[in-house]
Parts: structure tokens; sequence; C-alpha cells
């Protein structure tokens, strides 16, 4: 058998390896955390549909939520609507982007990108000449927080986009090609930026969907995946499930099953468990996590002790 068909049992090999988009979900159709978020605001991240996050400064006054994309005309469902909330006066700066990690951005390092999204405005987009401000930079950190890229933290950052996109009420398609990707570059960082001004009507929003980068000296049509393939490399960094129980038949006393994540995620996460639902147990437990699952437990009362739960695992960058 060639070797270029022999399937190893690497999960981040079968998912990876498919496609010539680099940003994961760039279809805004995976969105585990749910479909409408407020950010917390004062700078800090807010992961919203997987893989893309929203931040601003001071006080919290902005809502992504998952709309209807098919008017872009791409066959996509859906966009990510990032709107400041109907009557703010405040103006922070909104910044909604996506990162990348080491292992994909290595191999772009000495190639030339093209960056492609579709954006739209809503009827109230209060930024100055409609102006959305997108940014495209490589540093060389390893897996940095793309939460301190905004301070200046990343070091020896290099911009390979750094633009400005004039939006309208009707989608449109922007296109950016960059110079060959730095040799030593570990991090990638986009993105889609707005100032806000005066006091935001019902409208004050961007849309935004078919977010590609790709090697290209151009832009190719947007590059559709099935949804099941995005999921699986969305879970490489978050997964949450709510069908989870942990049984006890043996008696009173601790128990501890070990439960596997769906797909291996990119390194130990961190798990969090919620909402339980308790019979003959009293307690739950979640520790020794690592990249393919954590161990749980539960203080049994009794034989049949069980606890049916929610957790979250999360190893965002």
């Amino acid at each position: 058998m060639p070797l270029s068909k022999i399937k190893t049992n690497s999960v981040a090999d079968e998912v990876f390896e498919s496609g010539s988009n680099f940003i994961i979900n760039g279809s805004l159709q995976t969105w585990q955390r749910g479909t409408s978020m407020a950010s917390s605001g004062n700078g800090s991240n807010n992961y919203t549909a997987d893989r893309f996050w929203v931040s601003h400064n001071n006080s919290s006054n902005v809502t992504v939520s998952r709309q209807d994309g098919t008017g872009a005309g791409i066959g996509v469902q859906y966009c990510a609507r990032v709107q400041r909330n109907s009557g703010s006066s405040a103006a922070n700066g909104i910044r909604y982007g996506t990162s990348l990690e080491a292992t994909d951005v290595i191999r772009m390092r000495g190639k030339i990108l093209t960056l492609s999204y579709y954006a739209r405005a809503g009827a109230d987009f209060s930024p100055t000449s409609n102006a959305m401000p997108v940014y495209l930079y490589t540093g060389t950190d390893v897996d940095p927080n793309p939460n301190t890229f905004a301070g200046g933290s990343w070091n020896n950052t290099v911009g390979l986009v750094n633009a400005t996109s004039t939006l309208t009420t009707s989608w449109q398609r922007f296109t950016h090609t960059t110079a060959a990707v730095s040799s030593t570059a570990n991090a990638i960082i986009l993105q889609f930026n707005a100032t806000e001004t005066g006091t935001a009507g019902a409208n004050d929003y961007f849309e935004i969907t078919g977010v590609q980068l790709e090697i290209s000296g151009s832009a190719t049509p947007f590059q559709h995946e099935d949804i099941g393939t995005t999921l699986r490399k969305c879970k490489r960094y978050y997964v949450k499930d709510a069908s989870v129980i942990v049984r006890n038949q043996e008696g009173s006393g601790q128990f501890f099953q070990w439960l596997e994540f769906p797909v291996e995620m990119r390194a130990a996460p961190t798990v969090t468990v919620s909402n339980p639902t308790y019979s003959n147990a009293n307690a739950l437990y979640a520790f020794n996590a690592s990249a393919r699952g954590f161990e749980s437990g539960i203080n049994a009362t009794a034989a049949t002790g069980y606890a049916f739960f929610t957790y979250e695992a999360n190893k965002e960058l």
C-alpha cells in the first residue's frame, strides 16, 4: 500500500489535513457555548462561536449572536453579528477575532497568504465612514494568549494585513494578500475592529462569515467543510457535554470513573462540572485531566448512586 494511503491513529492527523482553509469554523456554523453571548468587557476575551472571541475595553455593552448568513450567497447558513447594545454611548473599541496555534502557523512559514471574508453593516453602524479595520499579525511566541496581543505583549510581531474595509448594508467579499510569512512565526492573530461613535441605535453592528486564510497569491472560492469535521476541530479546544453520568453499583463510598473526550484536546484542559442531579449520592468531583479525558467521581450514599451532570473542558489559546 502506498504510504500516502496509510491511515494513522492520530485524531489530529485525521482532523487537520483536510481542506486549505486555516481558519477553523470560518463559516460560523458551530456554536457550542450558545447562540447569543454578552461580552464581559474590561479588555477580556469572551469566546462566542467556536474559535472566535470578542473583546473591548471598559463597560460591557457588546453582544455577539448567531444570525442568518445565507444572504452572503456562498452557501453558508450562519454569520456572527457583533453588536453594540442599543442605547449604549460607550465607545470602547470592539475587537472580534480568532488566533491560530503554532502547529498550523509553522506550516505557513515562507508562504504568501490570502485572507478573505464576507462582511456587512447594520443600518445604524456607527464607526466613522463605516470603517472596519482588519489586522492579521504574526508573532514568535508559541501559542500565546490572544488577549495579550492588544496590550502589546506578543513578541516580534509582524503585520501581514493592516487594512480598513468600508462596510455597507449589503454583503461584500474583502480580500487581502500578504507578503511571505516570517521563518520564525509561531502565532497568528486575526482581528476585525470597530470604533463606535455616538449612541447606539437598534442596528449598530457588523456581521462576518466566510472567513478564509489560505496559502495562495489570490482568494479562491470559500472552502466548505462538513459540520462534523468542523465540530471535531473545535472540540480540540473546547468541549461541552450535557449528557454525562457517573454510576456506582457497588455500595456506599467514593466511586471514580474515567471519561474520554470526543477528540484529543490540544493539551490538558481546565475542566468544570455543573448542574448535577444526584441519586443516592451527594458530591461530584473532576480531576486528573489530560488531553484525552478526565477522572470524575461521586460520593455514593448507597448502591446505585449516581450523578448526572454537565462538564466543560477548555483549552483555548
